[in-house]
């Protein structure tokens, strides 16, 4: 398997094997489908062209109304079409963004006036979520780490709470190895979406959500693409 200390390890030694993981994101819809056929617990989705992103699109207006009146707040995330990733655009997130001005000022700040034709709006309803991790699950290893925050957490400014891989080979006793404990709360939390990603194979990002005083797992992104489990 491929060696690393947190996801972030992973990510970067996988680009030094010249393994460009932008190949293998997909666009917000394909992945909230798979995330549908797979049966896991995910956000609302509202996805549109740049160009649509505006004040007089009613669907637009509908989506952030009505969720705002459940309590939700929203990630906003540029989203590079396929010339936008071949001039070397990455999605651009944003997480807690309470409506249309607050998203529309994020996306000011990434997307250029003329370049709206290279980007799409993907949006996701969002509540306060304590934790975020990753789960990647292989045929014979599953490597798993959660964190205060999905986005620092991946890209490495975060070090996990808790770190966990499993050798589903090994008996019962010794197929759960912690590399990392440093809050229990988390730790449960990671379990819990480990019991519900199963034995689906593939790349996990999920968010731990607080809602009305009870926790929820959420998934945000799910790849089968086999560069995610690789080696595992």
């Amino acid at each position: 398997m491929i060696k690393g200390n947190t996801m972030s390890d992973w990510a970067a030694e996988s680009r030094s094997r010249g393994i460009n993981l932008n190949d293998y994101l997909t666009d917000k819809e394909e992945d909230l489908k798979r995330i549908e056929r797979a049966r896991l617990p995910h956000f609302d989705l509202f996805l549109c062209d740049a160009e649509k992103f505006r004040r007089d699109n009613n669907q637009l207006n509908i989506f952030l109304a009505q969720n705002q009146r459940e309590g939700w707040q929203f990630c906003v995330r540029a989203v590079p079409t396929e010339e936008g990733y071949t001039r070397g655009y990455t999605r651009r997130p944003k997480i807690g963004l309470r409506g249309f001005e607050d998203s529309k000022r994020f996306l000011g700040e990434v997307i250029r006036r003329n370049e709206k034709g290279l980007w799409k709006v993907a949006i996701t309803t969002m509540g306060y979520h304590p934790y975020g991790g990753v789960i990647r699950n292989g045929e014979i290893y599953t490597h798993a780490e959660i964190g205060r925050n999905l986005i620092t957490l991946t890209s490495g400014e975060e070090s996990p709470l808790v770190m966990l891989e499993i050798n589903k080979l090994a008996s019962p006793g010794e197929r759960i190895k912690l590399r990392e404990v440093r809050n229990r709360d988390a730790e449960l939390c990671l379990l819990d979406a480990l019991k519900i990603v199963g034995e689906r194979r593939g790349y996990f990002e999920f968010v731990t959500c607080l809602r009305n005083g009870k926790k929820e797992t959420y998934f945000l992104d799910y790849k089968t693409a086999e560069s995610y489990t690789r080696n595992l």
